[in-house]
């Protein structure tokens, strides 16, 4: 078997695996990708640089108030 070969066989049995302990959405998601683009892929969704930004997000809409007596469709229009 020539190494290009062993190399695609090699990948599909990680993709296997690794489908395999994902959850279903998650499967969905990388079923069809590589094993490298599958891995940057979990790597940006899980990477704590990125859940300093997913935080950061909702905490400012939490912090967001409106002035009593204010229509919210002019709150909403200007936010």
């Amino acid at each position: 078997m020539n190494e290009h070969q062993r190399h695609i066989d090699e990948n599909k049995q990680v993709v296997c695996v690794m489908l395999a302990s994902m959850s279903p959405e998650l499967q969905r998601q990388h079923e069809n990708m590589n094993v490298y683009i599958m891995i940057m892929h979990l790597k940006a969704l899980f990477d704590d640089t990125n859940w300093n930004e997913r935080y950061k997000t909702p905490k400012e809409l939490f912090r967001c108030k409106m002035k009593g007596g204010s229509l919210v469709n002019t709150y909403v229009l200007r936010n």
